[in-house]
């Protein structure tokens, strides 16, 4: 679980803009979408470690139509993001991670999924 993971997730799944560390103690900053103006750098919230705000990535999916899974399975946590819309090949859309926490789970599941969304930059 890091920052890094939790700046990927701030702009590839939640839509924040310059997202880059803070020069002073090296936490990602960049600019909140949620923000009315969106016009002031924010410290990035910690999605990798805090659940509720972990939560808001996986409304985040289901909202884009994934449908979410997160269950604890051997002492692990896993996390899935599907949906039924099939890609071109016929396959349904899957994303699936495990990690040591819930948290850590949903956001290297929540990075996969969003390789899966048609139409949108995957990088």
């Amino acid at each position: 679980m890091s920052r890094e993971l939790d700046a990927k997730i701030a702009e590839k799944i939640m839509g924040w803009g310059d997202v880059k560390p803070y020069w002073f103690d090296g936490y990602p900053m960049g600019f909140d979408p949620s923000r009315k103006p969106p016009d002031q750098h924010s410290e990035v919230p910690h999605y990798s470690t805090d659940i509720a705000v972990a939560w808001d990535v996986v409304n985040n999916l289901a909202e884009k139509g994934f449908l979410p899974s997160v269950h604890l399975w051997d002492g692990k946590w896993i996390a899935e993001f599907y949906t039924l819309e099939q890609v071109d090949d016929g396959r349904d859309t899957y994303a699936y991670a495990e990690a040591g926490s819930v948290t850590e789970a949903i956001c290297r599941a929540a990075l996969k999924a969003k390789h899966h969304t048609r139409g949108e930059d995957t990088k």
